[in-house]
């Protein structure tokens, strides 16, 4: 019987100093105000905006027919955390599901987060299907007009029944992201809450 112990070397300063940053691609199309998925949707962001340690930065992006940036990135702050709760909470509900433009801006915001040592990772959250023709990160990133983001991570989570689980499952493997799926709303947070929790570790 041997007994080996590994002892790694420290953290360098640059490591220490390395930042998160995090988008959170948002459906908000009129297909989530069934079964109270959107409400659900907006207290589960909530609630994973009070567990991201200071100094992360964040961005949420919504989508519906189209996309449209609704909080640019940001430092969460103990001042500006409760600001962007409420943000989230003005958000409401229309149009179709345009999944290709919401991964296209997300993928666009992603760039912006101010360091580029930080560690970074998209989440795309939807209830419905769409004819996305851009999956891969390096189309995405060349159709967003930014560079390709390495090392940034692409997760998915498909709400309800009515989800393209094949397309959501491939757009998390394509950008070394995971899938989850939520066959109820109730399961949201926690399913948030374990994504978030891999950015930290």
């Amino acid at each position: 019987l041997v007994q080996v112990a590994v002892r790694t070397r420290e953290a360098t300063a640059q490591e220490k100093s390395r930042s998160m940053g995090f988008v959170f691609v948002l459906d908000v199309s009129g297909s989530m105000e069934a079964d109270n998925k959107f409400v659900d949707a907006i207290d589960s962001t909530v609630a994973m905006l009070s567990e991201l340690p200071e100094g992360t930065e964040f961005g949420l992006v919504t989508f519906s027919t189209d996309a449209r940036v609704a909080i640019p990135p940001t430092v969460v702050t103990r001042e500006s955390r409760e600001e962007l709760k409420k943000k989230v909470r003005d958000l409401t509900i229309t149009g179709g599901t345009n999944i290709e433009a919401g991964l296209v801006l997300g993928y666009k915001t992603l760039a912006e987060l101010s360091k580029k040592n930080s560690t970074s990772r998209l989440l795309l959250l939807t209830d419905g299907m769409s004819n996305v023709g851009v999956t891969d990160p390096k189309e995405l990133a060349k159709k967003a007009g930014v560079q390709y983001l390495e090392g940034a991570r692409i997760s998915t989570i498909g709400l309800g029944h009515d989800v393209d689980e094949h397309l959501l499952r491939a757009i998390a493997e394509k950008g070394n992201g995971a899938y989850y799926f939520a066959e109820s709303s109730s399961a949201l947070k926690s399913l948030l809450m374990k994504d978030v929790a891999s950015l930290m570790v």
